[in-house]
């Protein structure tokens, strides 16, 4: 069973990425962002382990 979930967050994951990297965000600001993105998990089904974060450029911060 555990597998199968690992798999279907794989697959919302991809979704989501794919959706979000193909919408306008001209003018929209980082918070918007991450606002959308958790409700596009939501609607499919899925929770958040932890806020949705974003960065300006190539940089993620841990």
């Amino acid at each position: 069973m555990q597998i199968e979930d690992y798999l279907k967050a794989g697959k919302i994951a991809g979704e989501v990425r794919e959706n979000v990297r193909k919408k306008d965000w001209i003018n929209a600001t980082l918070a918007e962002i991450c606002e959308y993105t958790e409700s596009e998990i939501i609607k499919r089904g899925a929770k958040c382990a932890f806020p949705v974060n974003v960065s300006m450029n190539e940089i993620a911060a841990h």
